[in-house]
């Protein structure tokens, strides 16, 4: 099954209560449902959420509001993650885990939150310690039974999708990186520029990207606002300045041109918003459609953001 949604997921982390625990009040199922209407209002048809989001209340929460309200829950499909463990009082560190039990489990509780079984299930992080075979047999028999549409990845490079793509007997339908203004290495590596400037993470091996798209991977770009570095009204950089231009010329807002930039991509990235403000949320709807920056605009605002010529 590939993915059929639109140009732009509406992604989940920030629903479900605290970080500090898995409860969570009426108020924030409200919230949730609030967030759901206004992604359905400007066009969205797909969530994005993961096992560890808010300590497992983010799945929990839209399962309420599918219960709440079915013309939701027949609206959306949903996309979660598995295979990061979370810190607890017992094991106070962050560890992976893909072993096929653990995988097996991670579904069927996804599934008994959300209330119906998720449409597509990504391997969150690479775990160092995958037994591939194990790993695989997993993913397919979740495959063959229903319990998920189709499996996908998130934070992998061209190597580590390639070598579970060929036990598993299939490419993931995606692919969901850290990609956006700031974490523009797989532009700067594509000029074949060195590249210090991402944060830690969303650096990724040369290619990656490319690799996706050759193989019809679907590229994700999770933080693809750079939490509002740019976009902001706050925000006071050059080129915070210029994505405001931008916004006037082509009579939109600051976030759709940020989101712009990356879509006119020829992977055909799909950004993955994470507000959950209505307000915001709208502010990305014109980025459900196709790009209307210019070439000459895409570099203008590489530049800008580079603090210099291109090589």
């Amino acid at each position: 099954m590939k993915p059929t949604h639109k140009r732009l997921i509406m992604g989940t982390m920030g629903l479900g209560g605290s970080w500090e625990s898995p409860d969570y009040e009426p108020a924030d199922i409200d919230l949730a449902h609030a967030v759901l209407e206004k992604a359905k209002e400007i066009g969205i048809d797909t969530l994005d959420t993961a096992d560890i989001y808010r300590h497992g209340a983010s799945e929990s929460v839209i399962g309420e509001v599918f219960k709440r309200d079915r013309e939701l829950e027949r609206h959306f499909r949903v996309q979660t993650k598995c295979s990061i463990q979370l810190p607890n009082l017992q094991h106070p560190w962050t560890r992976y885990n893909s072993a096929g039990t653990y995988i097996r489990e991670a579904i069927e509780l996804s599934a008994r939150k959300l209330g119906r079984a998720p449409e597509i299930m990504l391997l969150h992080r690479f775990d160092p310690l995958m037994d591939l075979k194990d790993t695989a047999f997993a993913i397919k028999s979740a495959l063959d039974s229903g319990t998920i549409g189709a499996w996908g990845v998130s934070n992998y490079s061209a190597w580590q999708v390639e070598r579970l793509a060929d036990e598993v007997g299939s490419y993931p339908v995606a692919n969901q990186l850290e990609l956006s203004l700031s974490a523009r290495g797989f532009v700067e590596h594509a000029m074949n520029a060195p590249f210090t400037g991402s944060r830690p993470g969303s650096d990724y091996q040369p290619g990656t990207v490319e690799y996706c798209a050759d193989h019809e991977v679907q590229v994700q770009a999770w933080s693809p606002l750079a939490r509002g570095a740019f976009s902001a009204p706050e925000v006071s950089s050059p080129t915070a300045d210029k994505v405001r231009e931008l916004a006037q010329t082509h009579e939109t807002t600051p976030a759709t041109i940020v989101l712009w930039w990356l879509t006119m991509h020829p992977a055909g990235i799909v950004p993955v918003i994470g507000t959950t403000n209505a307000e915001r949320i709208a502010s990305c709807r014109d980025a459900l459609a196709p790009s209307k920056l210019t070439r000459l605009e895409w570099y203008e605002l590489l530049t800008t953001v580079r603090g210099g010529n291109c090589p």
